[in-house]
C-alpha cells in the first residue's frame, strides 16, 4: 500500500465528498433530489454506476441550492447543459437557486460530452444574465468554441480544467465493477442510515485496485468504555493506481 494520492485534482475530489457528508452537510445531501424528483439517495439504490448517478446531479438538475461556488453534488464543479452555441457564446436554461459561483468571468470550462468542444485554457469572459431571455444566461468565452446544443458544459476553477473529464473516464473506464458496488452500497448507507454522523472519503496510491470500508463507532472517552452504535461514522478509502484517462492532468 502506498500512500495518499497527492495530485491536486484527486485531492479536491476528496474534499469535496468530505464536504457533502460531513457533521453538518450530510443532513442536507440526504434531502437531495434532481429534477425529476428523485432523491440522491434512490439514485444509489437503483441507478447501475456511480457516473450515471454523478451525472444525474449536475448544477442544472441538483437541488443542492445551499452550494454556492460549485451546485454539481458529486462533481468539484458547476455543469450547465447548452441549449445553443454560436461563435464564443453558449446559452443555457438557468439552474434553480441562485446562480453557481463557479460559473464566472476568468474561470474554466470543459465540454464532458465533445472531447474538442471546449478548447484548452478557454476563459469565461462574460456572463449574461436574462439574454436572450428571462430564465436564460449567455456565457461568452474568449475563444471560440465547438460544443454542440445538449452537450454538458462543466465550469472549474483555470487549474481544474480536465479533472472533472478525468474522473468520469476513472468511472466509467477503470473502477472494477465489484469495488464500485462496495463504494456505491456504503455510501447509501451513509445517506439511509441517520446513526451515520459522517463519512472520510480518500485515495491510496495501490498497483491493485481495492475498495476498503469501515464503519466506527463514536465514543466520548479516551478509555473507549461507551462506544455509541447510534453515533457512527464511516471510513471509505480507494485503493488504486492513478488514472491513464487521455486528459493529461492538470499543471501541478
Amino acid at each position: 500500500m502506498g500512500g495518499l494520492i497527492q495530485t491536486k485534482g484527486t485531492q479536491r475530489l476528496a474534499r469535496l465528498f468530505n464536504n457533502r457528508f460531513d457533521t453538518v452537510s450530510i443532513v442536507q445531501t440526504r434531502l437531495v433530489k434532481n429534477s425529476s424528483g428523485t432523491l440522491l439517495q434512490t439514485a444509489f439504490a437503483t441507478l447501475p454506476t456511480l457516473l450515471t448517478i454523478s451525472d444525474a446531479f449536475i448544477a442544472q438538475y441538483s437541488s443542492a441550492y445551499w452550494v454556492l461556488k460549485g451546485r454539481d453534488v458529486l462533481y468539484p464543479a458547476a455543469t450547465l447543459v447548452a441549449v445553443q452555441v454560436a461563435g464564443k457564446d453558449i446559452i443555457f436554461n438557468d439552474p434553480g437557486g441562485t446562480w453557481p459561483d463557479l460559473i464566472a468571468i476568468g474561470n474554466s470550462a470543459a465540454d464532458l460530452t465533445h472531447a474538442a468542444g471546449g478548447p484548452k485554457d478557454a476563459k469565461v469572459k462574460k456572463v449574461d444574465r436574462g439574454n436572450p431571455t428571462a430564465g436564460q444566461t449567455t456565457v461568452s468565452f474568449d475563444v471560440a468554441v465547438t460544443a454542440q446544443s445538449g452537450d454538458c458544459i462543466s465550469f472549474c476553477p483555470p487549474k481544474h480544467q480536465n479533472l472533472v473529464k478525468r474522473w468520469r473516464y476513472y468511472l466509467g473506464t477503470e473502477l472494477h465493477s465489484p469495488n464500485q458496488t462496495l463504494i456505491q452500497k456504503a455510501v447509501l448507507t451513509a445517506l439511509t442510515d441517520p446513526s451515520v454522523t459522517w463519512v472520510k472519503f480518500q485515495a491510496i496510491e495501490s498497483t491493485t485496485q481495492s475498495a476498503l470500508i469501515e464503519t466506527l463507532l463514536g465514543t466520548t472517552d479516551d478509555d473507549d468504555d461507551n462506544l455509541d452504535p447510534t453515533k457512527k461514522s464511516l471510513f471509505i478509502a480507494l485503493l488504486t493506481a492513478q488514472t491513464n484517462a487521455p486528459d493529461p492532468v492538470d499543471a501541478q
